[in-house]
């Protein structure tokens, strides 16, 4: 059995999801033959610089444009004239892709992004694969553009994002809620004692855990220094890739005399997140659903405008957040260390809707698609 993995690299979630499939796929037993793929690296140059700089630059600098567009997009994606450009615009754009698809025959494909989804959907109409086409969705709000009403399969992360899905045209029986798709340490997290014991922290400590993302975005030294005028409260600040935001995070801590420790890129957040009692971070769905999975309540900043702010609402809704700003951090995690019922109450919410097997369902039933002649190797279909 081969399975092909495409996602594309416009902020980390995409490929972070398609990454923790592929883990959940190599655990199985006979383990496919498993390739992942940036569906960027098959576009062409000017565009990929064009789609990823873009992107950066309007989530840094021009938020309001970036939901503008997310926003008007969202309202025609499904209009007939607007699919006919689409449908246009991947034929033209897309020939070394579907290349690369035919050159490793898969027997499924899994996409983490709409983008690669679109293009292999029609092309499927068009003659040039037949294998399973499957979506994963990776924010709780789901964009028009995900919307492909001959895809085999979607997986979602929430009651909410497949009730979205069917009042955007998706059959019902094509939607599994699995929730978003996380790393296997999320599964087996240690406990708050024993995490706090290796990362050397006061157990008896309210301990915040800040996040950055990836990149490092976001007002991340204001919600610091915000949550430093909190008492008995000491922060891990993961600052992703961003070394200058490490950098001043380290001296922010050291003049101002506050309890954090600045943190560069890790794969240990498993970990930092068992260690601490919240999560604070800016709402992507990849982090968000880490903390879910952790069983960790969280407070949310700047949520971009588009899924960010989608994933906001659904989070605070459902009784897992609570929404701030940069400015008003102290006084919610000085709430938070006066009221044991109100965190309580925060993190039960959260590990209730927490999916930490979210990978492993969807590589099994992802695998459960694929004919069993397509399963069984060349010899033995002969």
């Amino acid at each position: 059995m081969r399975i092909l993995l495409l996602h594309a690299t416009v902020g980390q979630g995409h490929k972070s999801a398609a990454l923790a499939i592929e883990q959940a796929l190599k655990a199985t037993t006979p383990a496919p033959a498993i390739l992942t793929l940036d569906a960027l690296d098959y576009f062409p140059k000017t565009l990929r610089s064009m789609y990823e700089g873009g992107y950066e630059q309007a989530v840094r600098r021009y938020p309001w444009l970036y939901g503008l567009i997310f926003q008007r997009t969202h309202e025609i994606a499904l209009s007939r004239p607007f699919r006919g450009l689409r449908r246009a615009f991947n034929r033209r754009i897309s020939k070394r892709l579907y290349q690369a698809v035919r050159g490793f025959r898969p027997d499924l494909i899994l996409c983490t992004h709409f983008m690669p989804l679109s293009a292999l959907v029609n092309a499927r109409k068009r003659g040039l694969i037949d294998v399973p086409i499957c979506c994963v969705v990776t924010d709780f709000g789901v964009h028009g553009y995900w919307v492909e009403k001959t895809a085999d399969r979607y997986f979602v992360g929430s009651p909410e994002s497949a009730l979205a899905l069917v009042r955007q045209g998706i059959a019902k029986g094509r939607i599994a809620v699995t929730g978003i798709p996380v790393r296997a340490k999320f599964q087996d997290p240690p406990t708050r004692d024993d995490a706090r014991r290796i990362l050397g922290i006061d157990p008896d400590r309210f301990v915040a855990l800040v996040m950055a993302g990836g990149l490092g975005m976001g007002p991340v030294e204001r919600v610091v220094k915000s949550i430093g005028g909190a008492r008995r409260c000491e922060q891990l600040v993961v600052c992703g890739r961003n070394e200058e935001l490490r950098a001043n995070v380290a001296a922010l801590a050291a003049r101002d005399g506050i309890a954090a420790r600045a943190i560069g890129f890790t794969d240990e957040v498993p970990l930092l997140m068992a260690a601490a009692d919240v999560v604070v971070t800016k709402p992507g769905g990849l982090t968000t659903s880490e903390a879910l999975a952790v069983g960790r309540p969280m407070l949310l900043f700047n949520a971009m405008p588009g899924q960010e702010e989608q994933n906001r609402a659904h989070l605070v809704r459902c009784g897992a957040a609570i929404a701030i700003t940069p400015g008003s951090a102290e006084r919610t995690i000085d709430a938070l260390i006066d009221d044991p019922t109100l965190r309580a109450r925060l993190a039960e919410r959260a590990a209730s809707m927490g999916h930490p097997e979210a990978a492993v369902k969807i590589a099994h039933e992802g695998i459960g698609m694929v004919p069993l002649a397509r399963a069984l190797p060349e010899k033995a279909v002969a």
